[in-house]
């Protein structure tokens, strides 16, 4: 029996958020999964050009970005080390068979041996043991490794604390196959490009829908992306159809911006505004941009200084912060323009380039303002 269009929006659902669907933790969804497999794949295979990895214990969609993004990556890491350190671990693990035991100093000990600079790695050092200690809960998130022991979490107080591990069965697949051999690239663009390659044999249609898919919004720029927005205008009907079809997503095409945009909240996806202060701030900063008309060039964007960018943040202070939460009302001006700056980075409505601030065109399309019962109320308050 074919899959019905709701049985298809919810599988592209969960596979494209989440990591893998595993069998044991989910053998609903899973057997579900299976049901549907050769549609799904049909679709994500056409539309995305995506392997849909199947296997008796879990399910995985290796979901591969046409181009690599700053706000990409593992939320919970704070910097190269963390990627390093993780990268090492990996390596640790793929030496061990699944059911294997091993320590939580076995494991401390391979990553300073393998590490690119092993002088540059103390475990003396409180933020180096707070590196490994969030490397060691994102295996456990991967289900990598099981706890039998002990907690990590003590090892940022004390570098002899110890824990006892076992290896996972998904230790061996969390890593994708590449191309050819590693050692083949002379550096990471090389392998991008690789990755990327068979983009061109089918057009436009993959990177299209996978950026749509995969990123908040899809700008036009003059470096690279003119001919892409030219197809989304050609193809505009049946990529339309197909998102209304397949996903909660309506398909919104302007000028200079393409995006995905949902009618209602739903729990399993992350959307902008998010119920956090600082996304309600960022929305009266574009009511604020909207009405300043900052100039803009043929593709929409408008480039500031830092200091005019700061300027921004300060009028908007003036005008609304009696609103804000107590966290926002006593923030600097500077630190406020520097958490506004890294949020709207995330969600591409800005970019920083060169020392400037880039306002790309999906920034405008929103706007903030209390409505009249509320701004009432903070004037009495502040009466």
């Amino acid at each position: 029996m074919a899959a019905s269009e709701e049985q298809i929006q919810a599988g592209l659902a969960a596979l494209f958020e989440n990591y893998w669907i595993l069998r044991s933790e989910n053998p609903e969804l899973y057997h579900e999964l299976r049901r549907n497999e050769k549609e799904l794949k049909r679709i994500i295979d056409e539309k995305f050009g995506l392997r849909l990895f199947v296997h008796t214990q879990f399910i995985k969609l290796e979901k591969i970005p046409t181009e690599p993004k700053s706000w990409m990556g593992i939320a919970d890491f704070q910097d190269k080390m963390d990627y390093t350190m993780f990268a090492c671990a990996l390596a640790f693990l793929e030496t061990k068979e699944q059911n294997d035991y091993f320590l939580l100093s076995h494991l401390i000990e391979d990553i300073k041996e393998n590490y690119p600079d092993p002088e540059a790695l103390d475990w003396t050092n409180y933020r180096h043991r707070l590196s490994l200690v969030r490397v060691v809960n994102q295996l456990l998130h991967f289900h990598l490794m099981d706890r039998i022991e002990g907690d990590v979490s003590r090892f940022a107080q004390d570098e002899a604390s110890e824990a006892l591990y076992r290896v996972t069965l998904y230790a061996r697949y969390f890593m994708r196959a590449y191309p050819q051999d590693i050692y083949q690239y002379a550096d990471w663009h090389e392998l991008i490009t690789d990755e990327m390659g068979n983009i061109d044999t089918h057009g436009r249609r993959w990177e299209v829908y996978r950026r749509l898919m995969m990123e908040p919004s899809v700008v036009r720029t003059l470096e690279n992306n003119d001919q892409l927005f030219n197809y989304i205008r050609v193809q505009r009907k049946s990529i339309e159809d197909f998102f209304e079809r397949y996903t909660p997503f309506n398909f919104e095409l302007t000028k200079d911006a393409a995006m995905l945009t949902a009618t209602e909240r739903k729990q399993m996806y992350t959307l902008f505004p998010s119920q956090q202060a600082i996304d309600d701030i960022l929305l009266q900063l574009a009511a604020l941009v909207r009405d300043r008309r900052p100039p803009r060039d043929p593709y929409g964007q408008a480039a500031l200084t830092i200091q005019e960018w700061l300027s921004l943040v300060q009028e908007l202070q003036q005008k609304v912060r009696a609103g804000w939460s107590k966290e926002f009302r006593a923030m600097s001006a500077d630190r406020l323009s520097g958490r506004l700056l890294d949020e709207a980075e995330r969600w591409q409505l800005i970019e920083r380039r060169e020392g400037r601030v880039i306002l790309l065109p999906a920034l405008v399309r929103f706007r903030g303002r209390y409505n009249d019962d509320f701004k009432k109320k903070v004037a009495e308050n502040d009466e």
